[in-house]
């Protein structure tokens, strides 16, 4: 709800395609994957962080976790974003290179209309692994549990500006 009162007037103050209707092609398709893919790919996160912690968890040394978990609040979330990040870039080159994991990714891409709901459209497959690939090093290696959540509410904003019906012209890409 809180995703709607932000990007829905976001979407039409600063449309890229402003003839494109809040109802469009495909809207009530992408709201279903919005409403019900929640549960399953938390469901397979959690059982992938558990069990990744519960096995080579317990081959890392406690002093790394101290270490990290100890570190300036702001220093952590500039680390997990850089660790994530290239979790998650390792993980969406693996989608688009490997024909079977194209097959639940092709999913995200089959978008005609782009604009924040959309972002939404992602098979419960694509997401557990790519999120695992981003974020079972981050709880490996120890991050504070606020530094990890900050992460996640930024993570999720940007995904859906990412895929928002919205032109942002920044820098000389004007994207």
């Amino acid at each position: 709800m809180i995703a709607v009162l932000i990007f829905v007037p976001i979407e039409r103050l600063f449309a890229l395609r402003p003839g494109q209707k809040i109802l469009r092609k495909a809207f009530f398709n992408d709201l279903i994957y919005a409403l019900f893919n929640g549960v399953p790919i938390s469901l397979g996160l959690i059982a992938a962080v558990t069990l990744a912690t519960g096995t080579v968890g317990q081959l890392i040394p406690v002093y790394i976790s101290s270490s990290v978990s100890s570190q300036p609040f702001w220093l952590q979330v500039i680390e997990i974003i850089v660790i994530a990040d290239i979790g998650f870039y390792l993980a969406h080159r693996m989608f688009h290179a490997v024909p079977f994991l194209w097959c639940f990714h092709a999913i995200h891409h089959s978008i005609e209309e782009l604009d924040w709901l959309a972002a939404h459209r992602v098979h419960p497959v694509d997401q557990v692994l790519t999120k695992s690939a981003s974020l079972v090093p981050v709880y490996l290696l120890g991050f504070s549990s606020p530094a990890i959540a900050l992460f996640a509410l930024m993570y999720h904003a940007h995904g859906l500006l990412l895929h928002a019906n919205v032109k942002l012209n920044i820098g000389p890409l004007r994207w």
